[in-house]
């Protein structure tokens, strides 16, 4: 209720676009999202053995997306968040054919009840359709833990860990596993999520977050 809410006062009472534009928007307009700068980059990080791709498709500094995903995760603007799932679908369409399963990093159900939604879904849902992925909604974050942002990489481990359980009962044995994330930062999150999903013995596992 609270995004809707948002929402509405937004539509109410418009701002201009975040990007410094002058266009009424609620929040980022949609030129400014088409103007993003696209570049992807491609690193690895190991995890028990195994070498895991990381793709990023912007950088969060550079191409401005800093303060529109703020806006998207923390004041419910739904209408950027969908205008930018539309261009990260037109970005990457040509990722048809890697995968079979996508993997969205979880919230607490506190977090997604006070939010309203899960930006990671939000995100890549239009993509994940276009390229025909069978969504799999098996991690889930069984304890809340506190804000990340301030921890490094090894703070960040110690409250992750134990906080991710694998609960679903679908088999992704032999699949070709996307996990996606709106940003990737130390890394420590997607660590703990690959973790739960290499014992069930997927194909192949492969990271895809919006910016670094």
């Amino acid at each position: 209720m609270i995004p809707l809410f948002q929402s509405l006062l937004s539509f109410l009472f418009p701002s201009q676009c975040r990007n410094g534009c002058g266009e009424f928007s609620l929040s980022v307009c949609a030129n400014c999202i088409q103007s993003i700068e696209w570049r992807r980059q491609k690193t690895f990080i190991v995890i028990e053995g195994h070498t895991i791709p990381i793709i990023s498709l912007s950088h969060l500094e550079r191409s401005g997306l800093k303060d529109w995903l703020y806006d998207i995760k923390f004041t419910g603007q739904l209408a950027s968040a969908r205008r930018l799932a539309h261009q990260i679908r037109v970005t990457a369409s040509d990722f048809k054919g890697l995968w079979d399963s996508w993997v969205p990093v979880p919230l607490h159900l506190k977090r997604l009840n006070q939010r309203g939604f899960n930006q990671a879904e939000i995100l890549f849902d239009s993509l994940a359709t276009h390229l025909k992925l069978e969504k799999i909604k098996g991690l889930n974050r069984i304890v809340n833990t506190q804000p990340l942002f301030e921890l490094d990489y090894s703070g960040r481990q110690r409250v992750l860990e134990g906080s991710l359980q694998w609960l679903s009962n679908t088999s992704i044995q032999g699949r070709r596993i996307v996990l996606v994330d709106d940003i990737f930062t130390t890394g420590s999150t997607v660590s703990e999520c690959i973790r739960q999903i290499l014992p069930l013995k997927p194909q192949s596992v492969t990271v895809l977050v919006l910016a670094v």
